[in-house]
């Protein structure tokens, strides 16, 4: 083999990989704004880098999850930095660079429930190797969004009350027979 067909084979190795990189990267996108429209969020939000992460806490857990693992991140970056001989310090720091990759994998699960799934496609979520597998099935399989626990509280309560309320409309409006020209509701 002489260099110029090693290198020609090089080429197409690099080429074939960039091509099916730049496929599952499109892929993913559209799978992330459809994950989001799924859940009753703009689809655009999902392009937008540290937002679509403080959106996706929304859809799957709560918005202040978000900013204490940003603040984690921080401060495990500013004790990280400093050369410290302080026991409680340093386990400060471990602390910090610990709980957000403990909140993300925690994360996964509540994404996994907010779409009526359990703990074995939140495993799916969390294993590297099978994570954008199961995001793709998560976007274009179907997954409906069902809520993040006090989503679906107050839907249920307020289609309830919207229920009973429908119903007492419907009462009052046969007890005085039709009204033109105006509303029932005081």
């Amino acid at each position: 083999m002489d260099f110029q067909s090693i290198l020609d084979s090089l080429v197409t190795i690099i080429t074939t990989y960039s091509i099916i990189a730049i496929i599952a990267y499109v892929l993913l996108v559209v799978a992330w704004w459809k994950i989001f429209t799924k859940a009753g969020e703009a689809g655009w939000k999902s392009l937008i880098p540290i937002y679509n992460v403080y959106i996706l806490f929304k859809i799957s857990w709560k918005p202040l999850i978000f900013w204490i693992v940003i603040i984690c991140s921080f401060a495990s970056g500013i004790i990280g930095g400093t050369d410290s001989d302080s026991t409680i310090l340093n386990i400060l720091g471990w602390v910090c660079s610990v709980a957000p990759t403990v909140v993300l994998l925690i994360l996964d699960y509540k994404l996994s429930k907010a779409f009526g799934h359990g703990l074995p496609f939140a495993l799916g979520l969390m294993i590297p190797a099978l994570k954008n597998i199961f995001t793709l099935v998560l976007a274009f399989g179907k997954s409906q969004y069902v809520g993040n626990g006090e989503a679906v509280v107050t839907a249920e309560h307020h289609a309830h009350v919207s229920g009973a309320h429908q119903s007492e409309i419907e009462e009052k409006s046969e007890d005085k027979g039709s009204h033109e020209g105006g509303s029932h509701l005081k």
